[in-house]
């Protein structure tokens, strides 16, 4: 591995080279595992050195051969320089960013609306419960995290490449291209129909808001129904991926 493509590797955990490139990291061996077994376009492979002694790495590293992937080993000092975490895994992928396809989403009948959801490991949570849940599309606002930042895609588990996603988009966007063909159903703290006595429409989309703003008022007034999930211990409210996927199991068993 040159150091000009050490250097770019590395600079993936920032956002401005991750736009850059059109790349991001995954690290991990189940992540990357995913990653393998889904669609999405990898770059290459980085290995460090004694990692190989790891079976799951060896059967990784079997599998990237045989789609003639580029597999860079590196030293250990040179793999934890590029690895976004403090702690590195054995293993990590550079993949593509694939294009943000907001019409794409709006096909799939159970969308998940993360809105601002500024905290990348809520946002990453909120993206595994999703595909756990049944849901098939994923739209992040603008305001939101990036989905790609490394702290999101650790916190997936690899859920993120089963997904169709598109990120940033704006509330007149998602309003123009998601609302005529779905329910709108909006997460509130207090006030709101249980979920759990809902049935949901045949296509909806979920809405989930940061913890302290809340849905934003664009979507809050599209909205066809608002819903509180039942606290009866009495506390003040529930972490927002916490409340996603609480409403997403509850829709999930309809």
């Amino acid at each position: 591995m040159t150091q000009s493509e050490i250097k770019k590797a590395a600079s993936l955990a920032h956002s401005k080279y991750r736009k850059k490139h059109g790349l991001f990291l995954v690290e991990g061996i189940h992540s990357v595992t995913e990653l393998l077994k889904s669609g999405w376009q990898t770059e290459s492979l980085i290995v460090a050195a004694e990692a190989e002694q790891n079976a799951q790495v060896a059967a990784l590293l079997g599998l990237a051969r045989g789609r003639r992937l580029i597999i860079h080993k590196v030293t250990r000092k040179i793999f934890e320089h590029i690895a976004a975490t403090e702690s590195p895994r054995e293993i990590m992928a550079v993949a593509r960013i694939p294009e943000s396809e907001l019409p794409k989403v709006a096909s799939k009948p159970r969308i998940l609306i993360a809105d601002q959801i500024a905290d990348p490991g809520n946002l990453g949570t909120i993206i595994r419960s999703a595909r756990a849940f049944g849901f098939d599309g994923i739209i992040s606002t603008a305001g939101s995290a990036d989905i790609y930042n490394p702290k999101v895609v650790r916190a997936t588990q690899g859920a993120l490449f089963h997904v169709t996603q598109a990120e940033h988009a704006t509330a007149r966007e998602i309003i123009s291209t998601v609302k005529p063909t779905h329910k709108f159903y909006s997460l509130v703290p207090h006030g709101g129909e249980d979920p759990v006595s809902l049935r949901p429409a045949a296509r909806f989309a979920l809405i989930v808001g940061a913890e302290a703003a809340g849905v934003s008022p664009e979507l809050a007034a599209v909205s066809d129904l608002r819903l509180t999930i039942p606290m009866p211990g009495g506390a003040e409210s529930l972490n927002a991926a916490v409340s996603a996927a609480i409403a997403m199991y509850a829709f999930s068993r309809k």
